[in-house]
């Protein structure tokens, strides 16, 4: 008996045995595609991680010289009072604080940028408008309010930021690597 005569005697058999193979290779097929993916977005998951530590380290001395002026201009203005040459430097470092650090500390930031415009307005008012004593005492508190809030924002904006920088070397989180290894 040959081959081929047997495969027309069974062809029914033959069938259902090549549709069979076809299910299972189809099956191993699908269970290949899952693991693949499965380890392309680990690894992608690892890229993602890998590539935000690198932005850290890569950012870790601008955050710190940042970090250091702000407090500077704290202790500056605490001492001296908010004059406009610090106000403006003052400014000036809130916006490089607000784009070197996460969405947390730019809240913060916002706030005390509004305030200094706030301060810079009333600034203006008092110097301009203020005719009476009473307009002037009244400008007075709340330029003295703006300075409080300002100087309260900037401590717990410093406080913050130091917290944020509070990593280890290169600014990579080393209790979060130790709990990930």
């Amino acid at each position: 008996m040959s081959i081929v005569q047997w495969c027309n005697n069974n062809q029914g058999f033959v069938m259902a045995f090549l549709t069979l193979i076809y299910v299972i290779a189809t099956v191993l097929i699908l269970a290949s595609n899952r693991k693949s993916t499965k380890i392309m977005q680990d690894s992608l998951m690892l890229t993602d991680k890998i590539q935000k530590e690198n932005i850290k380290m890569a950012l870790h001395t601008k955050r710190l010289d940042a970090f250091d002026k702000l407090n500077r201009l704290v202790i500056k203005i605490h001492e001296e009072g908010p004059k406009p040459d610090y106000i403006d430097e003052l400014l000036r470092t809130c916006k490089t604080v607000y784009y070197l650090f996460d969405d947390s500390i730019d809240i913060r930031v916002k706030k005390i940028v509004f305030d200094i415009q706030r301060l810079r307005r009333v600034e203006y008012e008092h110097r301009t408008f203020a005719k009476n004593r009473k307009e002037r005492v009244s400008l007075d508190e709340h330029e003295q309010s703006l300075h409080k809030n300002i100087l309260d924002g900037l401590k717990e904006l410093a406080n913050q930021v130091n917290d944020y920088l509070d990593v280890g070397q290169f600014g990579i989180d080393e209790d979060a690597e130790e709990k990930n290894p």
